[in-house]
């Protein structure tokens, strides 16, 4: 029985010309494995191809290439946002006690688990905002948390369980109107986790009024170990302070030699993702509403987790009122689709981000969140729909 791939929120499968760009940086007679911190011409060759990834990604985002910061991934680069900022804020008012902290209720773990610690370990109090039935959030509820104490707001871009899209232009204007009435320049600050986001939206940060922006090259069908963060203004503009000491790399921000393979895919596939979004929103947004459609036309039972209308193309988290914890069993028929986000699966906990929907025990257990890609085919679909129906018919 052939496999199914239904998980690309997860992970996307490599793209050939991403591994043709990085190719040459595992080839011995290329002389591509130099260190680019070294002043010899194996160094320096090394250091170019840093610099023209980094100019890429800049371009892909349009920003400066200064406030490029590559890191080791996406949750890398989400806690130097906020470990970072809280640091450099406490440095700019060392008179407050603690500062605050402002996350989604619905945020990716690397945000609103290590919200939490920093919390628990009484470095900065967390104000959580909520989301209403349809997974959104309530922008309307960031003005009343916010005050002179209040160092960073975190929210992302799609949400990687139900693909609903936060209304991060509506959350700016808040903090742009708060800054305006207390004559504040800098604080509070906007960070938004885009890896759901980076394939299929225009990342413009020459229009986003987001202060920071964290992506993954994993999950843009290029290698793992490698993630991006924005940083608006770049390092000297003293918002952030490093987590990683030991080396000025990555603009004082991120010590280490830098991963110069990973940042040349990390380009390719930003550059590639840029070059077909549009279409490809179109043909994954067809791919999933077909998807959805077939399955429900069949078990009319099912239901949407989420706003369909506010939804990313590629993501549908699916209630399945008649079975418990179908993802289990779609293992078995060989459909790789999840129960929410990876990095909380193997502990098999609850989603959050459905709890927070005001879903209870029972929707959670019995939602799965299936997710398409570049590679997705409509026959894919219509092979998945059949298992599934076949998975459902023999629990009744």
């Amino acid at each position: 029985m052939e496999s199914l791939y239904l998980d690309y929120a997860a992970t996307t499968p490599p793209d050939p010309r991403v591994m043709s760009a990085m190719a040459p940086f595992f080839d011995f007679e290329k002389n591509l494995f130099g260190n680019p911190g070294s002043l010899h011409g194996y160094g320096q060759t090394a250091l170019a191809a840093l610099d023209d990834a980094r100019t890429r990604v800049a371009q892909a985002l349009t920003a400066g290439r200064d406030e490029i910061i590559f890191t080791g991934s996406a949750t890398e680069a989400n806690n130097l946002v906020l470990r970072g900022t809280v640091r450099a804020f406490v440095r700019a008012h060392p008179h407050f006690a603690v500062p605050r902290l402002i996350v989604s209720a619905i945020e990716h773990p690397s945000v609103l688990d290590t919200a939490r610690t920093m919390e628990r370990d009484g470095e900065v109090e967390v104000d959580v905002l909520p989301v209403g039935e349809n997974g959104i959030v309530d922008s309307a509820a960031l003005a009343g948390v916010l005050n002179e104490r209040t160092a960073l707001v975190s929210c992302q871009w799609v949400n990687n369980e139900t693909g609903m899209i936060q209304p991060l232009g509506d959350l700016a204007r808040v903090i742009e109107k708060y800054r305006q009435e207390h004559k504040e320049k800098t604080w509070p600050l906007l960070h938004s986790d885009a890896v759901q986001a980076a394939g299929l939206f225009d990342l413009n940060m020459a229009r986003t009024p987001i202060d920071f922006l964290a992506v993954s090259a994993h999950k843009l069908y290029g290698p793992r170990g490698i993630g991006a963060l924005y940083a608006r203004g770049g390092a000297a503009r003293g918002t952030c302070a490093p987590l990683i000491t030991g080396g000025t790399q990555e603009y004082g921000l991120r010590a280490g030699t830098e991963n110069v393979s990973g940042a040349v895919g990390l380009a390719k596939a930003l550059a590639v993702c840029g070059e077909e979004r549009a279409g490809e929103r179109e043909r994954l947004k067809k791919i999933s509403s077909y998807f959805f459609s077939r399955l429900s036309a069949a078990l009319p039972s099912i239901a949407l987790n989420g706003d369909d209308a506010s939804r990313a193309p590629h993501i549908v988290n699916i209630y399945f009122p008649e079975h418990d914890r179908l993802w289990l069993a779609l293992d078995v028929a060989r459909v790789a689709a999840s129960a929410g986000s990876a990095c909380h699966q193997r502990q098999a906990v609850p989603s959050h981000v459905l709890a927070a929907m005001g879903c209870d025990a029972r929707r959670i257990a019995r939602s799965t969140r299936f997710s398409f890609g570049r590679y997705t085919t409509e026959a894919e679909i219509d092979e998945a729909v059949r298992r599934i129906i076949m998975i459902h018919e023999r629990v009744k």
